[in-house]
């Protein structure tokens, strides 16, 4: 009997050496796994610091490039600007210092995650400290825009398109998708994109020619005003017919080709035209979402496959009353689209 009992207890131990032993190869497996994990998020972490690191620094030589040689702001703006973007390099440079420590990985768990969570907590406070700034900084900008009186911003586009690529290609770079496939992909759509809207642009000076050439807009306009028609109601008919033709047809396109009837009459019955083209953006965003087509709705379902197109749509439905209303506003209180002339 001592025998069986001893042979048990013996089995019993055997049993729980091997449990012993599972449990510890688990506990390696789940610490490598964890902090292979950790090891990925630090990278990542620590890439986008360096991003934005790049980006705050080349803003000085770009800022003063965009700002003052093209645009004419002031030296003292782009003054602003540079210590600005310095100051946010310099914050940037002393948060990565949390996940730039080599041996982060080899220290204990707890200690990374304290760091994470510090690195976290200064981003925070950050924004409380960057977000006023930012909004005193768009408000000189539009400060300095409006001193330049007929200044039309061809400037700042010039200057937006070249930051827009230069900066594309750094993020591409420092996150490691950019390789020569991905390239001439890239490129291959853009000459695709522009040729396209170049076409259309052609196009609708032929047609704009065209119709001047034979007075089909002076004679359309010349007609509707005969009629006695109000000039509101020739407006919204504009409008049904614009949600109608966004339902189905790139927005660029439809602008293009309607403005050479649409903007003689539109002159005639008295509205500004910078004003009915603020109305026609906030129109053209209805139409891109509402059915049957809704080339935006498609656009938000191919980055979330998870959710029905019935979801997207009802849920932008509140969106399109609040255009509904802007553009109501828009009527009663031109000079929200006319303030800054």
């Amino acid at each position: 009997m001592e025998t069986m009992n001893d042979f048990e207890l013996s089995n019993m131990r055997q049993q729980m050496e091997t449990l012993k032993k599972k449990l510890s190869a688990q506990e390696t497996v789940n610490d490598r796994l964890i902090r292979r994990s950790m090891r990925d998020t630090a990278g990542s972490i620590s890439r986008r610091y360096w991003i934005l690191i790049a980006v705050a620094v080349l803003m000085v030589p770009y800022g003063y490039w965009a700002f003052v040689m093209l645009a004419g702001f002031s030296v003292a703006f782009w003054i602003a600007t540079s210590v600005f973007m310095l100051v946010c390099a310099g914050a940037t440079f002393y948060n990565s210092s949390a996940v730039r420590n080599s041996n982060i990985m080899s220290n204990d768990l707890l200690d990374v995650r304290r760091r994470m969570a510090r690195a976290k907590k200064f981003e925070n406070q950050w924004l409380l400290f960057s977000i006023p700034l930012l909004l005193v900084w768009l408000g000189w900008f539009f400060y300095e825009g409006y001193k330049q009186g007929g200044y039309e911003g061809q400037g700042l586009i010039y200057a937006g398109i070249v930051g827009g690529a230069i900066g594309a290609i750094i993020i591409t770079l420092c996150m490691r998708r950019l390789t020569w496939k991905n390239f001439f992909t890239a490129l291959k759509k853009s000459v695709s994109t522009s040729a396209t809207v170049v076409i259309i642009m052609v196009a609708a000076q032929l047609f704009s020619y065209l119709l001047t050439a034979l007075r089909l807009p002076q004679m359309l306009s010349g007609w509707i005003v005969e009629q006695g028609l109000s000039k509101w109601v020739v407006f919204i008919i504009i409008h049904i017919a614009y949600i109608f033709l966004g339902m189905f047809f790139d927005c660029g396109s439809i602008f293009l080709l309607t403005m050479p009837v649409i903007f003689p009459l539109i002159t005639a019955l008295g509205f500004h035209p910078v004003w009915f083209a603020v109305t026609c953006v906030v129109n053209f965003c209805i139409a891109v979402v509402t059915p049957p087509v809704g080339l935006a709705a498609y656009v938000v379902k191919g980055l979330a496959p998870d959710v029905s197109l019935n979801d997207i749509v009802s849920g932008a439905l509140p969106m399109l009353c609040i255009d509904v209303v802007m553009i109501v506003l828009l009527c009663v209180f031109p000079q929200l689209a006319l303030g800054i002339l």
